[in-house]
């Protein structure tokens, strides 16, 4: 789209496309739905101090530098040091350098030597780093 300096835009772009608020369309073809920028381009993030209680359904990756309650859903999550989380989680793929108290489901876990998890984890892959503390029950499973 072209403009010129000083003249406003009246009857649309010159190559006969149409902007709509959900559509983008060409003159030649049918309308498509616009683009949305991709999941995993910017992180959600609960920073420190910063508290959550509830139910929690994250699209994308979360990093929980605060503290949260309840129940999240999530393809990628990382708990930071200062991070803490009490519940139930079910992720892809979890990066512990903080604190969980819970039932956390996942397939691949990674608890670094900051970590500190209690209560039950089930999951496919299991990287440890000395000094990280686990304490409750440990399944590996295929199945998480």
């Amino acid at each position: 789209m072209m403009f010129k300096k000083g003249k406003k835009a009246e009857n649309g772009p010159e190559d006969g496309s149409k902007v709509t608020d959900q559509k983008v369309t060409d003159q030649n073809e049918q309308a498509t739905p616009a683009k949305s920028p991709a999941r995993d381009s910017h992180p959600s993030v609960i920073s420190e101090g910063m508290v959550i209680k509830g139910e929690v359904t994250c699209p994308g990756s979360l990093n929980l530098e605060g503290r949260m309650e309840g129940s999240l859903k999530a393809p990628q999550v990382t708990i930071g040091a200062p991070g803490s989380f009490s519940g139930d989680m079910v992720a892809t793929s979890v990066s512990l350098s903080g604190e969980v108290d819970g039932i956390l489901r996942c397939d691949d876990l990674t608890v670094t030597r900051t970590a500190r998890v209690k209560g039950e984890v089930t999951c496919e892959s299991l990287k440890v780093h000395p000094g990280a503390m686990l304490e409750g029950d440990l399944k590996m499973s295929r199945e998480s």
